[in-house]
Parts: C-alpha cells; structure tokens; sequence
C-alpha cells in the first residue's frame, strides 16, 4: 500500500493515522504547475524519470494530471528516492529538485543521447538501445549532422560544464530539439550503447575540440530485445501476495519497504 499524504485524499474520505502527513506548500505548487499544463505533464527528479513505476499508473503512462499521481509515481519510483535522498542529493552537492515538464509524444525511435567530454561531442547513442530501427541505418549521415550542428549552435561553450550528457529528438531532418542535460557520470547516467570506461579514455575517444562523434547502432535486425522498461514493474512477491490476508499481506509490503 501506498500512503498518500492529507491534500491527495477526496473531500468525502476520513482521514486516518496513515494518511495522517500533508505537504500543503509543496503540493500547492504542484497544483499551480500542472493548472498550467491541462493536457497532462512529464514527472522526473534530478536526474531520472519515475520510469520504474510505471506500473502504478494507469495504461502505464507517466503522464501525470495530478497531485496524486505526482505522489504515486515519487513514493513508488526507487530512481526517484534514490535521486531525492540526502545520500545522493546533498553528498553530491546537489539540491533537491521535482521537474513537471509539457507532455510531449515522442517516437523512441527518434530519441538520442550524447556525450560531452571536454566540451567535445564524443558519441552519440540511440535511447531505445539496443532496437533496430531501418530508418537510422538509412539516415546515419544526417543524423549525426544535424546533432552536430544544433550542439555547435546552441550547446557548445554556452553550457557551463565541460562534461556532461544531453539528450535530443529528431523528429525530421534538420530539426532537433533539446530534451534534457545529465551528469557525464556512471552513478546518474545510462552510457546506453557505449561503456563508460571507452568514453572516459581519451586515446580510444579524443577530447580534441574535434565534434566528429562515433554514432553506435544496430546495423540490421537481430530479432527482438529486452527492452529496460520491462525490467520494471510489479514486483513478484506483491504478485505472490494476491491470495494471503490482509494482515500477511501488510506484513509483507513492509518487509519489502512499501
């Protein structure tokens, strides 16, 4: 069971002992962002999307549109515990940050992410690692171009990090659109179809100033994948749980740390 605090409950519910907390400014806020995004918003903290929660939402979107889901996802979500843990948060220097973002419907198979190091673009990977996708191997040429050119007009030099990842969609060509920045570190960062080790050498992949990345790609279809969304979701003991009572059953969600 997941406890949601006071303000998420309907105004006809009781509030009991467990769902005793509330965060009335903090919930506010998220009220106040979403009233400006109707048409549903995009949940992720530092550095990670509640992607491992998707479970949790109905048609397993991560579409939130309101402050329930914004609570569901955030006490489900283990990236989003471990990004918002003073652990990770404060030892790294960093603060706390919740981002509601305008949904947007993305094709994966249009999604990249690109490595910096040195304020140089070292590699470029596909976000759907490792899918085929024909239309990449047909248009490699142009992608890395026109990923090369929006970092050389927009990115480079004006990000004040000299290493770092950032991810873009490229819908069409000659049109690339920044996503999202990540830390050039294995702790935070997917390296997808590179190992971090590779892009931390500087003779296997130079930081010269040269932007002439290695773009990585399936060049043929090698029959289906595990895709890392799978890997997440209900977990097999809650399943397991279905037909104990209730009482073992709140046992158990806690040994689990629910």
């Amino acid at each position: 069971m997941i406890i949601l605090p006071r303000e998420c409950l309907e105004a006809h519910e009781e509030v009991d002992e467990e769902n005793n907390v509330s965060f009335p400014d903090f919930s506010h806020r998220i009220r106040e962002i979403l009233q400006k995004l109707p048409r549903g918003a995009f949940l992720k903290t530092n550095w990670h999307c509640a992607r491992d929660a998707h479970w949790i939402m109905p048609g397993q979107s991560l579409k939130v549109h309101d402050v329930a889901e914004v609570y569901q996802l955030l006490k489900a979500s283990n990236y989003s515990k471990m990004d918002l843990s003073p652990e990770r948060g404060f030892a790294s220097g960093f603060n706390f940050h919740v981002v509601l973002r305008k949904w947007q419907e993305i094709n994966p198979a249009s999604e990249f992410r690109c490595f910096v190091r040195n304020h140089t673009l070292l590699a470029i990977s596909p976000r759907a690692w490792p899918e085929y996708y024909e239309h990449i191997y047909q248009q490699k040429s142009d992608i890395v171009r026109d990923i090369c050119t929006m970092f050389k007009e927009h990115i480079k030099n004006r990000f004040p990090l000299k290493d770092y990842v950032f991810d873009v969609v490229r819908e069409k060509k000659d049109v690339v659109q920044l996503l999202d920045f990540s830390p050039f570190d294995q702790q935070f960062t997917n390296s997808l179809a590179f190992e971090w080790l590779e892009l931390e050498d500087d003779d296997k992949y130079p930081a010269n100033g040269e932007d002439e990345p290695e773009f990585c790609y399936l060049k043929q279809d090698i029959g289906i994948q595990p895709k890392q969304k799978n890997l997440y979701g209900l977990p097999l003991e809650f399943t397991a749980l279905a037909s104990n009572s209730d009482a073992s059953v709140a046992q158990h969600l806690t040994d689990l740390g629910l």
